[in-house]
């Protein structure tokens, strides 16, 4: 008998791969196949019978691909399945009518998030005794679901039934369950109900004696945050952001209950939360915080310096930043859009594991921070619109600023000449380079349990046509650099030329002067040019013609002159990117180079007027040469008559004929049509 290495398989990854029509029932037929991964791909269908009596399986992911119609029960009967993914697929029914003693009795871990389902959703758990984490977020579940039924399930750690916006939680009867269960089994640990209409704070998750991670996010949830979580000995991770909450409710007893390695996680942001920040906050070990726009006011306690991650964008705050960053610990920094004043911390300069530091839209007073270009992993400098001043100063024999991707220093008061070795830091900018390939920083908060993950979010405005864009999601594409409305001088270094992965570059309202350099041409993945309000003066390079990404580009109110290019992306321009340039024409600003003489400017080059002005030339020595051949034809044939009184009138009538033809075609705008 022959060997089939194919039989022994254990692991088949497929994903990925554009697979369409039904799931491969061969595969099932595999008896040693352990693992089984076809997400990712176009699948539509699954056979009527698929082979499991002998199947070895106990992980199956079918994620994200276009199954529909009820779930088949035979993903339920392979007798070892201990994980199923099911996810972002277009099911609309739950199982029913489907004998108890066919489902799998090991089945821990089921994800059915984010397809159209609809059903008995207890019906269907209680046929899974086994079950440890179900996922039923993002369906069509319309019922009034009582919270006491999982609480009451045995060895239910992780429950996600967020964003079913037509689900009626009711917890009515939730509390004595939910204490209960914490006394005889595990109970929950993770809870997530985000996007379900709550309206009050569900109390009763203070008796989930195990919980920790609890999830309410866009929610309506008014009134003060419950005092009673501090008392949650496991309770590790809080998520309550986009809501109404407008305070804490001080704790009475501290918060002693919480484990030194427990509450790690707390996300309050887009709340109405008013006054300073709770100093009992400092009691917690905390390491991600984030109370991004709320309505606080008063200063930053030093106690925050300690924290991995720390968002306190968009508030009121005020008085000087602490200068007591702890250093290998920080790794985000968000403070903008606030009062801030004083300088940059020193302490900041020391952590090294600084990924992303925003401080814009304050009130800082200080110089360029050149230090922070020996961070080894910043990734994110945004500066802007503070009283930051003076020129930029980077030291020529440190690689600075080498994995920057994000470069803001954009409505302050910086001033010189821009320094050429900036942007030969700037490595991560640069196609083909190992720090350009590095993806970009993703902060993840997955360190409780396994049942819970999130990521820390990070939200990046910048300026494009004098209006702001919110980049909601930034990868390791969105590269920028914004250096607009300072005072530079001096011309603009030709470096910038070499980061090829740029995609908004704006220097615009500065004092700059000279030609825009000709290797712009190699942006070839840019998308937002802004040089406009400077002093630049010559002709605008043909090589940005090809920059066929190219969607925003402003050159106005500069001294530009000649031509403006045509074709690909130039031809959608409107006249408003070249205003302020009187010395430029062509087809957008509707202006005909062949008129800038009379103007007394003049058109560049690879105008069109030096394009009539080489055909003229052309023309010319054309006509002179008929016109010489005529002369001496002429000179020759009569000659014999010079010696007679009317043949020499005859002669030179005729020769002062042909001069004045060979002016009018060779100069017709300088010799008109004589009269005699």
């Amino acid at each position: 008998m022959l060997f089939n290495p194919i039989s022994s398989l254990k692991i088949v990854n497929l994903s990925d791969n554009s697979l369409t029509r039904s799931v491969p029932s061969l595969l099932f037929n595999l008896s040693s196949l352990e693992s089984l991964d076809l997400s990712n791909n176009f699948l539509t269908g699954v056979s009527s019978v698929l082979s499991n009596s002998n199947s070895s399986l106990t992980t199956l992911d079918l994620s994200h691909n276009n199954l529909m119609g009820s779930i088949p029960p035979c993903f339920f009967t392979f007798p070892f399945l201990w994980k199923l993914n099911l996810g972002s697929n277009k099911f609309s029914d739950l199982l029913a009518n489907f004998d108890n003693n066919l489902y799998s009795q090991d089945l821990e871990i089921l994800q059915l998030d984010h397809n159209f389902l609809s059903g008995d959703i207890p019906s269907f758990v209680n046929r899974l005794p086994s079950l440890k984490s179900i996922d039923l977020s993002s369906n069509c579940f319309n019922d009034t679901i009582d919270l006491s039924f999982f609480f009451n399930f045995k060895g239910l750690a992780a429950l996600d039934l967020s964003n079913n916006t037509r689900l009626t939680i009711d917890s009515s009867h939730s509390g004595d369950d939910a204490q209960g269960s914490s006394k005889g089994s595990p109970g929950i640990e993770s809870l997530k109900l985000n996007y379900c209409n709550i309206q009050t704070f569900p109390i009763f998750v203070c008796k989930l004696g195990n919980l920790v991670a609890l999830e309410l996010s866009n929610n309506n949830i008014e009134g003060e945050i419950p005092s009673c979580l501090w008392e949650i000995s496991r309770f590790g991770a809080l998520a309550l952001d986009h809501n109404k909450l407008h305070g804490f409710e001080e704790p009475a007893h501290g918060i002693s209950l919480i484990a030194e390695d427990g509450f790690r996680y707390m996300s309050v942001s887009n709340n109405r939360i008013e006054g300073e920040i709770p100093t009992f906050l400092c009691n917690l070990p905390l390491r991600v915080l984030d109370m991004s726009e709320n309505s606080l006011t008063g200063h930053i306690p030093d106690c925050l310096g300690k924290l991995n991650v720390l968002n306190l964008r968009k508030n009121q705050l005020g008085g000087q930043i602490p200068d007591e960053f702890e250093p290998g610990f920080v790794v985000f920094v968000v403070l903008s859009d606030n009062l801030l004043t004083g300088k940059i911390p020193k302490s900041l300069l020391n952590c090294s594991a600084l990924r992303v530091l925003d401080l814009g839209n304050n009130k800082l007073n200080d110089s360029f921070p050149s230090q922070l270009g020996q961070l080894s992993m910043l990734q994110v400098l945004i500066l802007r619109s503070n009283h930051l001043h003076g020129p930029i100063t980077v030291d020529a024999s440190q690689q600075e600023f080498h994995w920057l991707k994000i470069f803001d220093i954009s409505s302050n008061y910086f001033s010189g000449s821009l320094p050429h070795e900036l942007f030969r830091g700037f490595k991560a900018m640069m196609s083909g380079t190992p720090e350009n390939e590095k993806e970009f920083v993703q902060i993840n908060s997955a360190f409780m349990i396994r049942y819970w993950g999130r990521n820390v979010s990070l939200d990046v405005e910048e300026t494009i046509k004098g209006e702001y864009r919110l980049f909601k999601e930034v990868t390791k594409d969105l590269i920028i650099v914004d250096l607009s409305s300072n005072n530079f001088t001096g011309r603009i270094p030709e470096e910038i030329g070499s980061l090829t992965s740029l995609y908004i570059f704006n220097i615009s309202r500065n004092h700059l002067v000279g030609s825009i350099p000709e290797s712009f041409g190699k942006l070839q993945q840019i998308e937002s040019l802004d040089l406009s309000h400077n002093q630049l003066s010559g002709v605008i390079p043909e090589e940005l013609s090809v920059l066929t990404y190219l969607e925003v580009l402003d050159l106005s109110y500069n001294d530009l002159h000649g031509m403006i290019p045509q074709g690909n992306q130039f031809s959608t321009f409107p006249a408003t990117s070249f205003e302020g340039n009187p010395k430029l024409c062509g087809l957008q600003v509707n202006r005909s180079c062949s008129h800038a003489i009379g103007d007394g400017s003049h058109a560049g080059g690879d105008g069109l007027v030096d394009g009539e002005n080489k055909q003229i030339n052309e023309k010319g020595w054309k006509y002179g040469s008929v016109g010489l051949g005529f002369a001496v034809g002429l000179v020759i044939t009569t000659l014999p008559f010079l010696f007679m009184n009317r043949a020499a009138d005859w002669y030179w009538d005729r020769t002062d004929r042909m001069i004045d033809f060979i002016l009018q075609q060779v100069f017709p705008s300088r010799f008109g049509r004589r009269r005699h």
